[in-house]
């Protein structure tokens, strides 16, 4: 990560791990992502997971540790090592 971007954050992240559930709700078919927390922030969290289909944008529900409910999609990276998002709360 540049030193930029990192500067831009407006809220101080705390490492975590655990697992988290994603649920992206669509009319015809919904779809329950099994993914990793890799950190937490006041308003959002970032998690490693399989899905490089989720988009900017995009709002999904969450459950992790013992905290749910609804989130936006800040950003999605796809690397080498995988798949990792972040997430702006929404609710929850």
């Amino acid at each position: 990560m540049s030193r930029n971007w990192q500067e831009r954050r407006r809220e101080a992240r705390r490492a975590a791990s655990g697992p988290v559930d994603l649920i992206l709700r669509d009319p015809l078919r919904t779809r329950t992502l099994q993914g990793s927390l890799l950190d937490v922030s006041d308003h959002g969290f970032r998690a490693a997971h399989g899905f490089a289909g989720l988009t900017c944008g995009q709002e999904v529900d969450f459950d992790h540790q013992g905290r749910h409910g609804r989130a936006r999609v800040a950003w999605t990276r796809v690397t080498q090592e995988g798949v990792e998002s972040g997430f702006f709360v929404l609710a929850g």
